[in-house]
Order: C-alpha cells, then sequence, then structure tokens
C-alpha cells in the first residue's frame, strides 16, 4: 500500500512535466559576438517579457569600447556580421518564442538591420505562408525546423534558415530579401 502513493506522485509528475518544459524564460541581458569575435551586441531588456530594451553593437578592442550601432529593442538571440572595420555591420535579430498555435502578422520571426537602421523585418506569418504551417509546442510555436546562419555563397554572404515546412530559406544582409534556396550547395 505504501508504493501507491508514490506512483500518483510519479504519475502527476510526469503529466505535469511537458507543460513545465514549455515555459518562457525571464528576460535577461545577453552578449552575442560575430564569429569572428571582430564584434559583439549587448542586449538589456527594459522588464522580464517581451521586446522592450536596448541593443548596442561595440566593436571589440583591447582598452575600451567603442559603441558602433543602438537599436531600440532588446533580443535575447541574434546573429552579427562585422566584416572590416568601416565596413557594415549586420545584425540579424530573432523574435522571440511565440505563444500560441498559428503563425500571425504581428510576431516577428527575423529582422535583418545595418548601420543602426532597419533593412526588413519578417512576420512568423511572412516565413510559414499559411498560419498552420508551424511547429507546435504545448502553448507556444516555431516557424523554423532549424536556423544554419551566416555563409559566403555565389560571391555573396547569405543568411540560411529551413521553415517548418522543409523550404530552405535565404536572406540577403545588405537588403534582407527572401528568397527559396535553389543552389543547395549553399548550405552549410
Amino acid at each position: 500500500m505504501g508504493g501507491l502513493p508514490l506512483l500518483i506522485c510519479l504519475a502527476l509528475v510526469g503529466l505535469a512535466h511537458p507543460a513545465f518544459c514549455d515555459e518562457e524564460r525571464a528576460n535577461e541581458a545577453v552578449v552575442h559576438s560575430s564569429n569572428d569575435g571582430a564584434c559583439y551586441a549587448r542586449s538589456i531588456p527594459a522588464g522580464n517579457e517581451g521586446d522592450e530594451g536596448n541593443t548596442t553593437v561595440y566593436w571589440a578592442t583591447d582598452s575600451n569600447e567603442i559603441g558602433i550601432d543602438h537599436y531600440p529593442w532588446y533580443a535575447r538571440s541574434l546573429t552579427l556580421h562585422c566584416g572590416y572595420r568601416g565596413s557594415s555591420i549586420y545584425l540579424i535579430r530573432y523574435g522571440a518564442w511565440p505563444r500560441g498555435h498559428q503563425a500571425s502578422s504581428s510576431q516577428l520571426a527575423l529582422g535583418f538591420y545595418a548601420d543602426g537602421e532597419t533593412v526588413a523585418e519578417y512576420s512568423t506569418l511572412d516565413i510559414a505562408v499559411e498560419p498552420d504551417n508551424v511547429l507546435r509546442s504545448v502553448s507556444h510555436y516555431r516557424v523554423f525546423q532549424a536556423i544554419q546562419g551566416l555563409t559566403w555563397c555565389n560571391q555573396q554572404t547569405l543568411f540560411i534558415a529551413t521553415a517548418a515546412d522543409g523550404r530552405h530559406l535565404q536572406f540577403e544582409l545588405a537588403i534582407g530579401s527572401m528568397t527559396e534556396l535553389k543552389d543547395l550547395s549553399c548550405l552549410p
């Protein structure tokens, strides 16, 4: 009889586990660097959730910080491409983990920025094309199977991601244009 309460307790924990794993983390300050370490971005939230806050991009130096670009938003995840000093600094912002089960025109999926300016932003519906073309969890969804990231292909730097339906999407950093990737040899 003593084992039954333990079994019931384990069953209840097992039932609660998927929802527990589906909870969001509170916002916290984050630092991301470019692949070569030439620059980095510090993103500081204004609150525990949402994208309000500030992100500043810096050149990495041996003595003092040199702020390059400033953006009026917070992002837990982003990618930087810095090139050489004097060239454009590209930043790709990933939208927050969206709540719900359908892609939306009001939820950011990806944003492309250069030299402190917005180049292009894509909603989760822009990526998914259809509201139900998403990967669902208990209370959230994703529009990407995978983010391959930055790659050099056909004489240009591209950002590549795979949508929930398996389409390989390429984005040109300088103009933020999104097209379906035709040259699969570009996949990293």
